[in-house]
């Protein structure tokens, strides 16, 4: 299992490296370069599946039907 995703500003495609945490379903993020707040989408789960290299640490064990909305 991964436990770290690289989050990508759709603003500024500044990359940053978030560890991710068992439990928690983060549903926005502030981007350290160009200072905005990224909400996901309604249809995602979390930051990880909208906006990270790798996916919540519960879409990685059941697949992507937790974020299928």
């Amino acid at each position: 299992m991964i436990t770290q995703s690289i989050l990508t500003c759709p603003h500024c495609k500044h990359k940053e490296p978030e560890l991710m945490q068992g439990n928690a379903f983060p549903t926005k993020f502030n981007c350290e370069n160009c200072k905005q707040t990224v909400i996901i989408h309604k249809s995602e789960c979390c930051i990880y599946c909208q906006y990270g290299d790798f996916p919540c640490l519960h879409t990685q064990i059941v697949g992507s039907a937790c974020c299928t909305g």
